[in-house]
């Protein structure tokens, strides 16, 4: 079912004409001699697959945002992208009259090399359209860390996972390869991203955010699957040209914001989520996750059929996604704390070896002296479990800027994890959050 690359030469001249029927000039690009903007915004499609008409809707709302927003040259926005069928990766700036093209690449096609294709259009977006700010959208089908057996897994042969998938290449971004390439764009900018975003499902996971850390301010993303059409742009583009020295801050606020505005009332779009997450709380957020399994792992030693039944008990009621497999971080915290906080005083008690004889009498307590309560060392161990499961809900809230959703997906707080009910994936163990923290193994002993 693989779909191979089409050589007719024809089909590519047809392509391009037209294409370039919705130009209305070209940007004569000259390195380096810019004036500085505040913001240059730039979405990089890969629609070489069944997404080309909802980009150029995309595109066009743009345009729309740029038609009757205020547009004083402090913003640039910048689109590339690869078609279905065509030989060109496509370079346009979006203007008051329109797209206009700002240094095409003929006969370049994008999907050999996807880290090149997005590290190449932050060089290309740093060298002609400089800013005070930058913000990069990855937009394409997006699959988190899954592994789903569906359509796109016989297509490329493997577990669906990640993003920027191309159809004719066959080729998409890991995890992993989004960590690189973003990493190579700091390099370029000399800073952090202030905003990377993905349109794209499924992609607001820990392990995502983990990858990216050291190299974006903001994410944002959605724990969801969604809409064909993805981000409703001219929303939150609207503003931004009318207040260009907005922050990043401000506009992972008025992306999630809109996105609900948009949403909201169409009432078949009730699943919907979207979240703005703070980069610099991540590493935070993962020690907090390592402690929590440290802590589990610590009542497991005490009992470790109570603690089993509670960690699946609190997963089973876990909010879960379109991928089951992906559960909101929060309410599985929420979960297991209720879990751990109902476990019975007598259960916890209960002797395990035969009880001593029952005294004759009770003995009377001295004048003064109170009862003293003494805990086992299961629910002290199960006290220190739940003192980190608060920390962690106020750290998840601290991470999580902002955030939107579907009435369906009220509990949702804004970042997913990755725990399935069966052995993680191979892949699960090349990501950072796998590596250099202890949730792998915890979901592999409590599958």
């Amino acid at each position: 079912m693989t779909k191979h690359k089409d050589n007719c030469f024809f089909w590519g001249i047809a392509a391009a004409l037209s294409f370039s029927s919705f130009l209305v000039g070209v940007e004569p690009v000259v390195n380096g001699s810019r004036a500085v903007a505040e913001w240059s915004v730039l979405v990089n499609m890969q629609a070489d697959n069944n997404l080309v008409d909802a980009c150029e809707i995309n595109i066009q709302d743009m345009e729309y945002a740029f038609k009757i927003g205020s547009v004083d040259g402090r913003v640039n926005m910048l689109v590339q992208i690869d078609k279905p069928r065509d030989k060109n990766t496509w370079r346009y700036k979006i203007t008051k009259g329109g797209r206009i093209d700002a240094g095409t690449l003929i006969g370049h096609e994008m999907g050999y090399d996807p880290v090149a294709d997005v590290v190449e259009s932050v060089q290309w977006m740093k060298n002609n359209f400089p800013a005070n700010h930058y913000m990069l959208v990855l937009s394409n089908h997006g699959g988190g860390v899954r592994r789903l057996v569906d359509m796109e897994s016989l297509l490329f042969g493997e577990p669906f996972k990640g993003i920027f998938y191309d159809d004719s290449q066959s080729s998409y971004l890991t995890i992993p390869m989004v960590g690189q390439a973003i990493s190579q764009c700091k390099a370029i900018l000399g800073k952090n991203l202030d905003c990377l975003g993905c349109d794209a499902c499924l992609m607001q996971m820990a392990e995502v955010c983990y990858e990216v850390k050291d190299c974006v301010d903001f994410s944002v993303a959605s724990q969801e699957v969604e809409s064909f059409y993805g981000w409703p742009y001219s929303k939150f583009l609207i503003p931004l040209l009318s207040a260009p020295t907005t922050s990043a801050s401000v506009l992972a606020q008025s992306i999630v914001q809109n996105y609900d505005k948009y949403y909201k009332p169409i009432p078949s779009e009730k699943y919907y989520t979207l979240s703005a997450v703070r980069e610099n709380c991540m590493a935070d957020l993962k020690n907090n996750i390592d402690q929590v399994v440290a802590a589990v792992n610590v009542c497991k030693k005490f009992n470790a059929t109570a603690t089993k039944s509670m960690v699946k008990a609190a997963r089973a009621s876990s909010l879960k996604f379109y991928d089951t497999d992906f559960i909101d971080l929060a309410s599985f915290y929420l979960a297991l704390y209720g879990g751990a906080k109902s476990i019975d005083d007598f259960d916890l008690r209960k002797p395990t070896t035969s009880p001593k004889p029952r005294p004759s009498s009770k003995p009377k307590p001295k004048p003064g002296s109170t009862s003293v309560v003494v805990l086992s060392d299961y629910q002290k161990s199960l006290n220190s479990l739940k003192t980190l499961l608060s920390v962690g809900i106020q750290k998840i809230n601290t991470a999580v800027s902002f955030n939107v959703t579907g009435s369906a997906n009220s509990r949702a707080k804004g970042i997913s994890i990755y725990f399935p009910t069966k052995n993680p994936f191979n892949g699960y163990s090349q990501l950072a959050f796998a590596k250099q923290g202890l949730w792998l193994k915890f979901i592999q002993d409590y599958k």
